[in-house]
């Protein structure tokens, strides 16, 4: 099996963990994005609290910092988070969040082995030989088995988990119909 076709499959069968990975991808590069922003505030008093510093606006809001700002002209300078930042911060974690979450139950893996066997199963083909005898079941070019009577999904597991281990176990095979195109195109050359 194909990487490309592995992960195309794994997407189709886990949309919703693949959302929660692009979100938490794109979530945790917007972070540095842009600059933290300088603020100028103007303050009416401050004061000291429990080893924090805490300075009280215009606005009656009190903001409180570990250190201690200088204080010129009635303001106070410091920096601040851009808003896309706290956003992307607060999106990471609720997907991280989301993501363990989705992963708590033992059922709720990625399930690579079983779509892997499904992508393999579907490509199994079976053929009839021209006079009915044989039933050819066979993928990509590979003979799995031969059987007399028509095999049903769970006779032909055991054959399928034996190709995916090892399919150079089983001999090249090209159904009736193909070999002859292939006589009749080597024939009018």
């Amino acid at each position: 099996m194909k990487k490309r076709e592995l992960i195309i499959e794994t997407i189709k069968h886990n949309p919703v963990k693949v959302i929660l990975l692009i979100i938490m991808v794109i979530s945790f590069k917007t972070v540095d994005l842009y600059d933290d922003a300088t603020v100028n505030e103007s303050v009416i008093t401050h004061y000291e609290n429990g080893g924090k510093f805490h300075y009280v606006t215009y606005d009656n809001e009190v903001l409180s910092f570990d250190d201690k700002k200088a204080i010129n002209d009635d303001k106070i300078e410091f920096t601040k988070n851009h808003w896309v930042t706290d956003f992307s911060i607060a999106t990471f974690l609720i997907s991280l969040f989301a993501f363990i979450m989705a992963h708590t139950d033992k059922s709720s893996g990625w399930e690579l082995e079983k779509i892997k066997f499904n992508h393999i199963y579907s490509k199994l083909k079976c053929d009839m030989s021209d006079n009915g005898k044989y039933f050819y079941y066979h993928i990509d070019g590979k003979l799995i088995t031969r059987s007399e009577y028509q095999l049903n999904r769970s006779l032909l597991y055991d054959h399928v988990e034996d190709y995916i281990e090892d399919p150079n176990q089983f001999p090249s095979w090209k159904p009736k119909k193909e070999r002859r195109k292939e006589t009749i195109k080597t024939i009018l050359k």
